[in-house]
């Protein structure tokens, strides 16, 4: 398990002050493309959604849910990272 987000050169972890950290999607369909969209797919070998986790700054206004009810920020059913660093090499 990890506590940092699986997006190549991001160095945010569960302790970064305002970022939100959100686990991979349990659906396998749904989470492989997040593994692709991400550029990994090397972890789509043992894949357990509930040890990945992706932070909000991969994610677009347009991919939270818009409602006020919720305290914290949440996705949209249809959310799919869409903010990628590049890679460092």
């Amino acid at each position: 398990m990890t506590d940092g987000c699986i997006a190549p050169s991001c160095c945010s972890t569960i302790h970064s002050k305002d970022v939100d950290m959100f686990y991979l999607p349990t659906h396998d369909k749904k989470a492989f493309v997040w593994l692709k969209v991400l550029q990994r797919m090397d972890l789509a070998k043992d894949f357990q959604s509930q040890f990945y986790r992706v932070c909000s700054k991969h994610f677009s206004p347009a991919q939270f849910n818009q409602s006020t009810k919720f305290s914290r920020p949440r996705l949209a059913p249809h959310a799919v990272p869409d903010i990628i660093f590049p890679k460092f090499e």
